[in-house]
């Protein structure tokens, strides 16, 4: 699955750019950002593309970033596969969990998947919750090495189908990380949302991206809303 590391990103379904985007903050990329989402919504990106995966009830599904398990209850309601919900706030998780009790084939975690294993604290805001926040209810919270979930739950062996990432700008790190360990590819598909708050998140995500396009293809982007890699090999 080698390949150069001048691999170009093909053009995927949605809307993307070609090349950088526009410098965030600027006019320029707000009103870019106001089209992106507005054509999301226009193509009913939650229904007709966040759910539709060659999935079957032997698959492995990661929720990273389960917040109140919509995303995980709609897949599980078209697929009845595993799902591992990764969930560090406990408040969060433990409500997951309470919803996905007579569903044995959910699995809750009450701990986020990250770059490396450590307690931080998090700053609480709804479904913006993030640890890049200053403003807002402080909460302690555990991270675990996506390196040793992966080995905990057997999924270097394993695989995972799908892996959904929306950890409000720490998955920088966590592709970053997964990418220089080799767990990327025993991922067939990544849907991943990034976030612009993030210093440097423009140069940051393009050069993820183009380490990604040596593992996986763009299937569909929609810049800084969501965006979906599909593995190559």
């Amino acid at each position: 699955m080698a390949a150069s590391s001048t691999t170009s990103i093909p053009s995927p379904v949605g809307v993307a750019c070609a090349g950088p985007g526009p410098i965030l903050g600027t006019p320029c990329a707000e009103k870019m950002e106001r089209a992106v989402i507005t054509q999301w919504f226009a193509d009913k990106g939650d229904h007709n593309l966040r759910l539709n995966y060659p999935l079957t009830r032997d698959s492995i599904v990661l929720d990273v970033g389960g917040y109140e398990g919509n995303w995980a209850a709609q897949i599980d309601e078209k697929y009845e596969c595993s799902i591992h919900v990764f969930e560090p706030v406990p408040a969060f998780a433990g409500n997951i969990r309470q919803r996905f009790h007579a569903r044995p084939n959910i699995h809750v975690h009450a701990y986020g998947m990250a770059d490396k294993t450590e307690t931080t604290t998090i700053i609480l805001s709804d479904d913006s919750t993030s640890i890049h926040k200053t403003k807002g209810t402080p909460c302690e919270i555990h991270l675990r090495s996506a390196t040793d979930i992966f080995a905990a739950l057997d999924l270097n062996r394993l695989n995972v189908d799908l892996i959904k990432i929306n950890i409000e700008g720490c998955e920088f790190e966590l592709l970053e990380h997964m990418m220089e360990t080799g767990l990327i590819r025993h991922v067939r598909d990544i849907q991943v949302q990034f976030h612009d708050f993030v210093p440097n998140a423009s140069p940051r995500m393009e050069a993820i991206q183009q380490k990604l396009a040596r593992t996986h293809h763009l299937t569909w982007q929609y810049r800084f809303v969501w965006e979906n890699w599909h593995c190559s090999k």
